[in-house]
């Protein structure tokens, strides 16, 4: 009793979503729904929605090979939703192995969407930096005085000295 309360307890708190798989892609056990993957009640359902794959037959070929090689399998998977939005999953699908056999498989989805949006802001961020750099004419670099190196010298220095990036140096300069 006390080891099955601690599952519970797990299961029901654990952000993640876990599931237990056949190898069918039958759904089994579903701890949570999760926005962007079913939201609601998964189990009874098939796993193919969730996984990597252009059609049905890759799809379940993915998943055969995590029985067949009783090697875990990790991705990301991106989620379209019908307001536009896209929800963006870091996945696992391990096998359990039980007395030699492989019958079961646990996938666990983390959402990992406001990572893929910070990193989308940051992107186009670094974008919008590096066109003022450009239009106002300027040579971004970065000296590092310890090692008496430049880690970055911007293209414009050609236009600027006529020696390029390679040809500048912290001795010369």
């Amino acid at each position: 009793r006390e080891s099955e309360g601690r599952w519970r307890t797990l299961m029901e708190t654990s952000p993640q979503l876990i599931l237990m798989i056949d190898r069918q892609g039958q759904i089994l056990f579903a701890n949570h729904g999760m926005a962007g993957l079913g939201g609601g009640r998964l189990a009874g359902y098939q796993v193919f929605d969730f996984l990597p794959g252009e059609n049905f037959l890759q799809k379940q070929d993915t998943l055969n090979k995590v029985f067949r090689a009783r090697a875990p399998l990790s991705f990301e998977l991106s989620v379209p939703q019908a307001d536009g939005e896209t929800y963006w999953f870091s996945c696992n699908i391990s096998p359990v192995v039980d007395q030699g056999r492989v019958d079961l498989a646990i996938y666990s989805a983390t959402d990992i969407t406001s990572l893929k949006r910070a990193e989308a802001a940051l992107r186009e961020s670094e974008e919008l930096y590096r066109r003022a750099i450009e239009a106002a004419g300027a040579v971004p670099y970065f000296r590092d005085y310890k090692s008496n190196t430049f880690g970055f010298m911007g293209a414009g220095i050609v236009e600027l000295t006529g020696y390029s990036a390679l040809d500048i140096t912290p001795d010369k300069w």
